[in-house]
């Protein structure tokens, strides 16, 4: 995958996880898993955003990268453990994925700050 263009290092992510979601299977799930941490570390490698970027900098064609994170979470979230501490180990990985897996940037920071997003309101 590391020779493979990014979009096309994109697309070939999107078909493992498609294909995960038609099967099911162990092996499925590990190779999605696999191919999208790839790719994250690629996006991550080549600086595509950083925290100090608004939404006007982003290039429109980047953006669907900022899905890496919690297409990775979803993936770990879905992860079947009998065990619970392996279920919590899972959970424990799908949360941080969420968050953006230490990266320099995150989804949520960035779209915090190029969109107007109104505070909460709170009943009195």
């Amino acid at each position: 995958m590391t020779d493979l263009p990014l979009s096309a290092a994109w697309q070939e992510a999107q078909r493992a996880l498609r294909a995960y979601e038609q099967q099911r299977s162990q092996e499925a799930h590990a190779s999605a898993l696999q191919q999208l941490r790839a790719l994250q570390a690629r996006v991550q490698a080549q600086h595509l955003f950083s925290a100090n970027e608004d939404g006007d900098d982003l290039q429109t064609s980047a953006i669907k990268y900022m899905l890496l994170p919690g297409s990775i979470g979803e993936l770990l979230a879905s992860q079947h453990a009998r065990d619970p501490l392996q279920r919590a180990a899972a959970v424990a990985s799908a949360v941080a994925a969420f968050e953006g897996g230490g990266a320099a940037w995150t989804p949520m920071r960035l779209t915090a700050r190029c969109c107007c997003i109104p505070p909460a309101r709170h009943p009195a």
